[in-house]
């Protein structure tokens, strides 16, 4: 008997990734369903036929107010590496010159 899969993200390059990926590790016995978060309706409609439900961390909390039976957050990087991130992209920021500062 097969398992079915949902996943949802607001990026359609992560769906494209995530859908290969799970659909090579069982082949015929997972059935693999992927989802833009923004269409919404379609989603909603497969969560009660899903085993488990993939979202990335922007599409988590969304989908988890539908209560699938089993989500899990997908990330690509781990909570070390985004603080990383996010202190590198703080660091590029344009500083202001002159004038007054907050």
């Amino acid at each position: 008997m097969g398992s079915t899969v949902v996943v949802v993200s607001a990026s359609p390059i992560l769906l494209q990734i995530a859908g290969a990926f799970a659909g090579g590790l069982r082949g015929d016995e997972l059935l693999v369903e992927t989802r833009l978060l923004s269409r919404r309706a379609e989603w909603r409609r497969l969560l009660p036929a899903a085993d488990v439900v993939f979202a990335d961390a922007l599409a988590a909390p969304v989908v988890g107010e539908a209560r699938p039976r089993r989500l899990r957050e997908l990330r690509l990087l781990g909570e070390s590496d985004l603080v990383r991130v996010r202190k590198a992209l703080n660091m590029a920021a344009p500083r202001p010159r002159g004038g007054l500062c907050a």
